[in-house]
Order: C-alpha cells, then structure tokens, then sequence
C-alpha cells in the first residue's frame, strides 16, 4: 500500500507539471499568415533572406534557450538562465518574430514590448552562447514544489509551506488559485475551496518564477491538497 500510496504522489507530481508546461509544444507551431498591405513592400527582401536561412534552420545546430533578460540593445539581446548561464540573442529586424504566450496560444507582439527582467525563450542558430533568433517568445516560468502546511491565516487567505528543501514560503490564495483535494477514498481530485485546506496536510503547488533566487512569498497558480489521513490510511 506504501508503494502504491507514493506511486499516486508521483504521478500527481508528473501531471501537475504537465498541465503547467505542455503548452510549450506551441514553440514549434507554425504561423501562416496573409501579409498587410505595409509588409507586401518587404517581400521580395524576406524571400531572399529566408531563402538563405532555410538550410541553417533545418541543420542540427537549430535549438532553443531561454532566461531572463539582463539587458537589451540595439539586436542584442542577454539573457541569464537558472544555471548561471549567460547568452547573447541576435535579433533581424526582418526575420525575427516576437510573440506573447497568453493562455496556450501564441500572439505576434512589437519588439518594444519585451524588457529587462521578461521571461522568454529564443528559437534559432545556436553558437556557442550566441544564437541568430528567428523567433522569441515572452512567455511565464512556473516553479512547482512540494511541502507541508504548517500555518493558515483564513483572514487574509494565505498559507505557510515547509517545504521538502526546509524552507519556509508563504502562498497566497487568490481568486484565480485552482485548488484540488486528493480523496483518499477514491484518489480523485476534487475542485475545492480554502477552507479544505488543513494544517498537517501535504501540497503540490505551482507559483510564477521570477528571475529572484530566492521566493518567500508568491501568490499560488494551483496546488493539489494531499490530506494527511491519507498517509496514515
């Protein structure tokens, strides 16, 4: 029953990070599009340096990178990632596309719109630390965690995690927080509300991630609530 009771954590750990990250399949996608009447002057100047571009594109060095923006000038674009790493993103103001990622789907944005801090993901010719993007996508970084809850505040709708790195963070319940309860009769989820959550009681839980080492404070994206009966069944 051991076996089978951290089995059910896994796979509940596996598919919360699933439902948060499996949207990421859109860096692929391709866009098609009729162009404007502005762009139809640009045509002939994109073929020719598309055309140019295709075999580089289709070649093995074609990866991804992503982190947040440390700085931003002129087609340069640096960005650090959780590793420590840093990488210098080349922009074409023809070629490169930018996009915002808004509930799975991806939105074509002006380049003025991403800045210093952003979040984003180039795709393109990678050389080392450099990479020649043809697009770039500003988009959210979801960290999830596990823990126990030590302390609830029902008047301000925040909870304390401990959580399995022995640190403690506080998680904002708002509105928009999906909350689910595991049944230990069952193992369903069930959609539930604050006052379900319980001292004792183990969480999954997701928040955004910022480009701050450290959180001790967020407010919580979705959590799955794991009674703490259910351990002692």
């Amino acid at each position: 029953m051991k076996k089978i009771k951290q089995s059910i954590i896994v796979l509940l750990i596996f598919l919360f990070s699933f439902s948060l990250v499996g949207f990421k399949r859109i860096y692929s996608q391709q866009i098609t599009a009729s162009p404007s009447a502005q762009e139809e002057e640009k045509i002939d100047q994109l073929k020719e340096k598309i055309a140019s571009k295709v075999a580089e594109i289709q070649n093995e060095n074609n990866f991804g990178v992503s982190g947040y923006i440390d700085n931003i000038k002129d087609n340069l674009i640096s960005i650090n990632n959780d590793l420590g790493e840093t990488y210098h993103i080349k922009t074409d103001e023809v070629i490169t596309k930018y996009y915002q990622v808004i509930n799975n789907r991806r939105q074509e944005i002006e380049p003025n719109e991403i800045q210093k801090g952003d979040f984003i993901v180039a795709t393109g010719i990678i050389d080392g630390n450099q990479i020649e993007a043809n697009n770039i996508y500003k988009d959210e970084n979801f960290l999830i965690q596990t823990g126990q809850v030590i302390e609830i505040n029902k008047d301000e709708y925040w909870i304390k995690i401990n959580t399995l790195e022995k640190e403690a963070v506080i998680l904002d319940i708002e509105t928009y927080t999906k909350k689910f309860l595991l049944s230990i009769q069952d193992y369903r989820l069930e959609s539930v509300g604050f006052s379900k959550i319980k001292e004792g009681d183990s969480v999954i839980f997701a928040i955004k991630k910022t480009n701050n080492k450290q959180i001790n404070r967020a407010s919580a994206i979705k959590m799955i609530i794991i009674p703490q009966e259910f351990f002692l069944k």
